[in-house]
């Protein structure tokens, strides 16, 4: 007897059959596919297994299919009562067989009344089905992402590229005015570079160029999140259904690359400006104050910067 609260989305083959057929499961779409029969006038069907012949006798007027097998050491041929789907092709296929999310029929008959299933419905003619489970469970598993992206699945029907709301609002905050003020920065360095070229010293000069290049891998940094954002504005309404083929573009790659162009440029120039203005104030004179100690606690702190 099989209890009512059994689950049979998550069972396959023979496991799934009998529990929907006699049960009934809990699920209301836990589909017997052998109510959906059709018997066909032939009188038999083949096996693929042994090469072996799956007859039909009629007794009482009930359809009963066996398997004819050989008596060992008599001459004569025997029935075996043989648990067999028909197949809508005239093959038949063991109940192990069915619903168990392969094409063993040849024709998806023996996968087409199961409510184990979800089909992806695949636009490339290729026939594409999952168990039911992994509907809705946050990882795309179709190739066309309909098991993640369907009226039934709202939690993440709506995913877009940044999900949460407080990013969202930080990359607007923090990416324009990264992209503004570092901009402002560049071109303030860049007109006391050309303005005091010839009475400026070589230290100022390379702190100039240090503190332009922070500004840049900043500016960088600020742009990546106002795009990011952008993206995230215009493709709202079909990322979930193109999140994998917008993750393998070279639109993303690029993003990638500025953010992480940027990031680097900026820790190398704040540790080269580190170690050139401790390097430059030793040359100065011991009158600063400064000892190996401290240029071998700047060193350090380079290092693990750069790390």
């Amino acid at each position: 007897k099989v209890p009512k609260s059994l689950k049979c989305s998550n069972r396959f083959g023979e496991n799934y059959l009998y529990p929907a057929c006699l049960g009934p499961c809990a699920e209301e779409n836990a589909l017997c596919p052998l109510n959906f029969v059709k018997v066909h006038h032939t009188e038999s069907c083949s096996v693929d297994e042994e090469n072996t012949k799956i007859l039909t006798l009629t007794k009482e007027n009930t359809l009963t299919f066996v398997k004819e097998f050989q008596i060992p050491g008599e001459s004569k041929k025997g029935f075996v009562n043989e648990e067999v789907f028909p197949c809508a092709n005239g093959r038949c296929v063991e109940y192990s067989k069915v619903c168990d999310l392969i094409n063993d029929c040849g024709d998806y008959s023996d996968e087409q009344y199961c409510g184990n299933k979800f089909e992806c419905d695949n636009t490339t003619g290729k026939e594409e089905i999952i168990p039911a489970h992994q509907e809705c469970d946050g990882v795309i598993h179709c190739s066309n992402s309909r098991d993640e992206c369907n009226e039934r699945c709202s939690k993440y029907n709506n995913k877009k590229i940044i999900t949460s709301v407080y990013l969202q609002v930080f990359a607007w905050l923090f990416g324009t005015p990264a992209l503004v003020l570092n901009i402002i920065v560049i071109v303030r360095n860049t007109k006391k570079l050309y303005s005091k070229k010839g009475d400026m010293s070589k230290i100022k000069f390379t702190v100039i160029i240090l503190v332009s290049l922070v500004a840049f891998g900043d500016l960088l940094l600020g742009l990546y999140m106002i795009l990011i954002s952008l993206e995230n504005v215009f493709k709202k309404k079909d990322f979930c259904q193109n999140e994998n083929k917008w993750l393998t573009s070279t639109e993303c790659e690029f993003y990638g690359v500025l953010s992480t162009f940027g990031s680097q440029l900026s820790v190398f120039a704040i540790t080269a400006m580190s170690v050139y203005r401790a390097v430059a104030m030793r040359k100065i004179g011991p009158s600063r104050g400064i000892s190996r100690v401290f240029i071998f606690q700047v060193m350090l702190l380079a290092g693990v910067l750069i790390l």
